[in-house]
């Protein structure tokens, strides 16, 4: 699944998420955002490895696995958005934590990097979803490929064979280098048969030259 020669659309709106959690992260910092991205974290792998057991009454809404786990993860993120706001204040009052301006904006880049990053997969998981097979905007882009390789990472985390198997990108039913491959004979035995046709007065007139 290479990518294009050129920049598509797709790069850039995953640049643009790049660039835009990474200047949120230096503007608010470190310990403002923690929260947040844990919160990210913790809810993918609570779901991943629990989704079923934690909400078994999601299945009775839904036998789509896909439906299933995002019900989960989003209900999973909120409460663990809950839980770590909760013991991030506890922690506050607790425990007073100094950290020098310039390096907790650093952390703050640093963090949002890491924040980004998992949006970014999540957003490339559920594309491969949703988006038909013969899609081209997640398999021409210069992004594609490492993406492509941290989804299948990030896959890993989920449990149930069927949600794994549910998020696997689809791919199309027969792909335009197979056709291609399959063509390639054809193709370069139509073009040497051609070369070397003549028409049949072509093959008169150099009879009668030869008499």
């Amino acid at each position: 699944m290479d990518g294009g020669g050129s920049i598509t659309v797709y790069d850039i709106v995953v640049i643009s998420l790049f660039a835009i959690l990474i200047g949120r992260g230096i503007w608010l910092g470190f310990l403002r955002q923690i929260t947040g991205l844990v919160a990210l974290y913790l809810g993918y792998i609570a779901a991943g490895q629990y989704h079923d057991k934690i909400f078994p009454f999601l299945r009775e809404l839904s036998d789509n696995p896909e439906v299933v786990f995002l019900a989960s993860y989003g209900l999973m993120f909120i409460a663990t958005f809950i839980v770590i706001t909760l013991v991030g204040k506890f922690l506050a009052h607790a425990v007073q934590i100094s950290i020098v301006g310039w390096f907790e904006r650093i952390l703050g880049g640093v963090l949002g990097c890491a924040k980004a990053l998992i949006v970014v997969v999540l957003l490339h998981m559920l594309l491969g979803v949703i988006l038909p097979p013969e899609s081209k905007l997640i398999r021409t882009c210069q992004t594609c490929k490492p993406l492509d390789e941290a989804v299948e990472v990030t896959r890993q985390f989920i449990k149930s064979e069927d949600v794994r198997k549910a998020f696997k990108q689809r791919e199309p039913a027969i792909s335009l280098d197979a056709v291609k491959d399959a063509l390639a004979p054809i193709s370069s035995t139509i073009l040497g048969g051609g070369g070397s046709s003549e028409s049949p007065k072509n093959t008169d007139d150099k009879a009668k030259k030869e008499k």
